[in-house]
């Protein structure tokens, strides 16, 4: 039975983690929005795994190639070992000799983190906390093998500053659908030059992100800067339908 329950306009994330961290609290607290559904395990007031669908194995992949821990090649070839013997792909990569625990470790964590911190971004959803753990999934087995725990209260101190960045991000980067153009007639910047040179005039702000080797937030802050720079521009009307075309 739920012990916990409410609507985060009312409740947000930061006091629904503040109070399960300083209770001590054990349980499982999900979160809905519309068809979204994230759930956030807790052992005694730590977070230890955040289940967030299908694009949370996407995520994760996304963590170990922008690292540097592994190439797309790798990636492949333990994608065949998960296929032929059922392991998991972290462990695969470990069984390879291509990462360490340690690194499998580093990777996780940051996977949950960035995943809370997503959520610092939803205005408005339901949850409810429950006071037993959710069914482990194939999925998790990973997470039980290699423990993590994760400090609330340092998610909770990054989430919001990101969140007040991304307002001010998305106001002036509305959709994520859009194409961006390099400016003519201006250099190069000498920072962040292989994100820059991913956008080509052809490929979506969101076709950007899936290829950049940092986070979404980190990659749409650096385009932020160079639109306001003068760097980048939206591509007209025109443009768009002839890309649509």
């Amino acid at each position: 039975m739920s012990s916990l329950r409410g609507h985060l306009e009312h409740f947000g994330l930061q006091e629904l983690l503040q109070t399960l961290s300083h209770g001590a609290r054990t349980g499982t607290l999900q979160i809905e929005r519309n068809d979204e559904k994230v759930s956030i395990v807790f052992e005694t007031g730590h977070i230890t795994l955040v289940r967030s669908g299908s694009s949370s194995q996407i995520r994760f992949r996304s963590i170990l190639l922008r690292g540097g821990i592994v190439s797309e090649t790798d990636l492949l070839q333990a994608r065949k070992d998960q296929e032929e013997t059922g392991l998991l792909l972290g462990r695969a990569l470990i069984e390879r000799g291509i990462i360490d625990d340690v690194q499998l470790s580093q990777a996780l964590r940051l996977k949950v983190e960035e995943e809370l911190f997503d959520l610092f971004l939803w205005e408005n959803g339901t949850f409810e906390f429950f006071p037993e753990l959710i069914q482990s999934t194939a999925e998790d087995e990973i997470h039980q093998v290699t423990r993590i725990q994760v400090d609330p209260m340092s998610v909770i101190i990054e989430g919001l500053r990101q969140a007040d960045e991304w307002k001010v991000i998305r106001d002036r980067i509305k959709d994520l659908h859009w194409i961006l153009v390099p400016v003519d007639g201006t250099p190069p910047p000498a920072e962040s030059h292989s994100l820059y040179m991913l956008v080509d005039g052809h490929r979506s702000i969101d076709e950007v992100l899936a290829l950049a080797s940092t986070t979404r937030f980190d990659t749409c802050s650096v385009l932020y800067r160079f639109i306001e720079e003068g760097k980048l521009r939206e591509a007209t009307h025109g443009e768009m339908l002839k890309e649509a075309r």
